[in-house]
């Protein structure tokens, strides 16, 4: 018994630990979904990419923009363990493919592992049913409504690298840095509307400083515009860090002070430290937009701020540039400002772990049913050890009972046998007696009886003194059994 209950107990520690150890790998996946494949022209249907436990860049096509569109999210974006949304919207009766694919996705766990994935939906867009008109004038025709869509649905630059993140359709100012050896950036966009159209402005000949790169969108109305903006720093030097001047014969261009309003600079502010660091706890505070107090050593020096607003959760680069009367040198001071919530770290954990904490709860729930099942287990064979010793305490005496019985029996029919014999040898014969002995019938029998009555005693002392001993012993195995 005590064999099979270790058995059952390894048994059960080896599934656990199989257990851990294969819930521990998250495969990483890559995953797409739509709410709908046919629509009425003029509506819209949902297009949602999945990245599980993977991290890299995705893409959306569509085979015919003229029928279908995207009015919102992005059609190439990066993201990690998480998804994107893309609102398509009809434009036109027709069919038309949308294909979302993995580019350059990997395991978050393990870069080296690839993840690969593709989905083509066909979209049947159907002609809304149109109004009949009623008008009397038969040359008259009704002319098509252009579009006043003048939203870009995705916009970035390369190199990528430099880069911005966190675009919107709505927001159109975007702050980045470049290197001193870039002269030239490229604008990668799309339009919300295929019939828009964009115009690019600032992106070349980039000067030291700040230069503004603008995109003018035009709606297919001609009329309806929207202007989104790049606000492009290019460092003084090639060694992409902020401080150097540009004349390096010149060393008197600083700032005197530096502070944001309502946060605290790490570490302490000197002026000839040029990289700092901030923390917006969102949960307390969320502000999209900071002051940032700077004051030059020089009255004649003039300080440009880039970076400050629009302000979105994760890192934002401050950029303090403080420029001579001539502009010919500059010097410039950078702030990193960390936008955090813990709500939404919990948040992000508990989505990474519903991939880890659902799993760890999981394990958890599995282990307490191991353990409960061994409870179980170890209780059922205990009971049934039990049982087993109980029933054996029972047939025994049983057995004893029956023997004695048996034994009892023998005894009184052996008894009577010697009785018997007894009474025969010891009986007298009546016929034989002599009346000359003057020995009476009656002193006969009286004599025979008291015989016979002496024996029987005398058995009866010898029985009862062997059915004292057999209780005796019978008890005595009967306490011995019963100690477990």
């Amino acid at each position: 018994m005590n064999n099979c209950l270790k058995k059952i107990i390894l048994i059960s520690l080896i599934s656990f630990i199989i257990l851990m150890v294969s819930t521990t790998v998250n495969a990483a996946s890559f995953s797409t979904s739509i709410t709908k494949t046919k629509i009425e022209k003029g509506a819209t249907t949902t297009l949602t990419i999945k990245a599980n436990n993977a991290a890299g860049m995705y893409k959306v096509s569509i085979s015919d923009t003229s029928i279908l569109s995207i009015s919102s999210g992005s059609a190439s974006e990066f993201i990690e363990n998480g998804s994107a949304k893309i609102v398509l919207k009809a434009k036109k009766a027709g069919t038309v493919k949308v294909t979302a694919t993995a580019l350059d996705m990997t395991n978050s766990d393990n870069s080296s592992e690839k993840v690969k994935g593709s989905d083509v939906y066909t979209i049947n867009v159907t002609d809304s049913s149109s109004s009949k008109n009623n008008t009397t004038d038969s040359n008259k025709t009704n002319e098509t409504k252009k579009s006043s869509n003048a939203n870009l649905s995705t916009l970035g630059i390369t190199p990528k690298k430099y880069d911005f993140s966190g675009f919107t359709a709505n927001k159109t100012s975007y702050s980045v840095t470049i290197p001193n050896d870039i002269d030239s950036l490229n604008v990668a966009y799309k339009t919300a509307d295929s019939k828009a159209s964009v115009k690019i402005t600032g992106n070349k000949n980039l000067e030291v400083g700040t230069n503004n790169i603008k995109v003018v969108v035009t709606a297919e109305d001609g009329k309806t515009t929207k202007t989104y903006t790049i606000k492009v720093t290019k460092l003084a030097t090639e060694e992409e860090k902020p401080g150097n001047l540009l004349d390096e014969d010149t060393s008197d261009l600083y700032l005197k002070s530096l502070s944001i309003n309502d946060l605290k600079l790490s570490p302490d502010f000197s002026s000839n430290v040029y990289l700092y660091e901030t923390t917006i706890d969102m949960d307390k505070k969320d502000m999209s937009e900071v002051k940032v107090n700077a004051v030059a050593n020089s009255d004649k020096a003039t300080i440009e701020i880039t970076g400050n607003d629009n302000l979105v959760e994760g890192e934002n680069l401050i950029n303090i540039i403080v420029k001579s009367e001539n502009s010919s040198e500059q010097t410039v001071y950078q702030i990193t400002v960390n936008k955090v919530s813990q709500a939404s770290e919990i948040v992000s954990t508990e989505n990474a772990t519903n991939s880890n904490a659902q799993l760890l709860n999981k394990k958890y729930i599995i282990l307490g049913i191991i353990i409960i099942l061994v409870i179980i287990i170890v209780i059922v064979i205990l009971i049934r050890n039990r049982r087993d010793r109980y029933y054996y305490e029972e047939d025994d005496d049983e057995y004893y009972d029956d023997e004695n019985e048996l034994k009892t029996d023998n005894a009184i029919e052996e008894n009577d046998n010697i009785v018997e014999k007894l009474f025969n040898d010891n009986k007298t014969d009546i016929t034989d007696t002599s009346l000359e002995n003057n020995e009476t019938e009656q002193e006969i029998k009286e004599e025979n009886d008291r015989i016979f009555n002496k024996n029987t005693e005398l058995l009866e002392e010898e029985q009862e003194s062997s059915d004292e001993n057999y209780i005796e012993k019978r008890n005595h195995k009967k306490n011995k059994g019963k100690h477990f």
